[in-house]
């Protein structure tokens, strides 16, 4: 197998499985929205030691880097709200909702981009943002109680894209630092306050929680080894694979609200999703004609 079609295969099971994961969350119903945060990321620490001393990597190495990166604070906030809201999403019957937030995000980098960096927007780009925003607007009617969980989602790791576009530390080293400062400073206090304890992990389903961190780092790792692989315009259309996988589980298969308006509000953001990646492959393939 080669180079290229490897680097498709890491790609696709990186967000197929994140389209998934709902399911695994699923199963731990029984522990909150914050101790799953906290067991995220107490076993996510330890799966990042064990992986680098598979891979022969000094930990203190990597940390030490975060003394130049006055971005890490903000970028570890950023991950943590967007997996606490994930996983409260899932466990109140919102994962539709969150469907909707990965949906919008790729259309958010691109209003970010025009905001924050002064990049330029082309007719299929703002074609997509009116009809992306008059979808949203739909999508609201009636629940304007859960909207938040779509926007947080979106926003927030819109936002993390954008501070690790400036950060100095990148990939894996980047979420390994940030795992450590939660670990450091969220941990205590949840074991403090009792939300998470030892009761879970030696519970019935004791093996899920252990693999939380697994769970958490495997995709980001296929993900990092696609991008290096691919141009990254497949992996932004292939990264569609996660919310429609939500969207699906949340429908057929734990029959979430589902109105025709709320389905008029989807189509709207699939078109808009539709006339941006059409653009964005389009402009790709006339740079390489001009190449030749």
């Amino acid at each position: 197998m080669n180079q290229y079609t490897l680097g498709h295969l890491y790609a696709v099971t990186a967000f197929a499985f994140w389209g998934l994961i709902p399911m695994y969350w699923k199963e731990l119903g029984h522990i909150s929205p914050m101790g799953l945060l906290g067991h995220r990321i107490a076993w996510g620490f330890l799966t990042f030691i064990i992986l680098f001393a598979f891979l022969k990597k000094n930990p203190l190495r990597i940390l030490k880097k975060m003394e130049k990166d006055k971005l890490i604070i903000l970028s570890t906030t950023l991950i943590a709200l967007n997996w606490f809201t994930f996983v409260y999403a899932v466990k109140t019957g919102k994962i539709v909702e969150s469907s909707l937030g990965y949906f919008l995000n790729p259309l958010l980098n691109v209003l970010l981009g025009v905001l924050l960096f002064s990049e330029r927007i082309n007719f299929t780009k703002g074609i997509s943002l009116i009809l992306a925003f008059i979808g949203v607007l739909l999508f609201s009617k009636g629940r304007t109680g859960s909207l938040w969980i779509s926007l947080t989602l979106a926003f927030s790791f819109a936002f993390y894209g954008v501070v690790h576009k400036k950060s100095t530390l990148k990939g894996l080293e980047g979420l390994f630092c940030e795992i450590t400062l939660l670990s450091i400073f969220l941990l205590p206090l949840l074991f403090y306050t009792g939300t998470i304890h030892t009761d879970h992990i030696l519970g019935e389903k004791g093996l899920l929680i252990f693999l939380s961190g697994v769970v958490t780092i495997s995709p980001l790792i296929l993900f990092t080894l696609s991008v290096k692989r691919i141009p990254y315009t497949n992996i932004g259309l292939i990264q569609y694979l996660a919310p429609l996988g939500q969207f699906a589980l949340g429908v057929l298969l734990y029959k979430e609200p589902f109105t025709s308006t709320t389905l008029i509000a989807f189509f709207l953001i699939w078109a808009a999703l539709f006339i941006f990646s059409f653009g964005e492959v389009f402009k790709l393939k006339l740079k390489k004609e001009k190449k030749t």
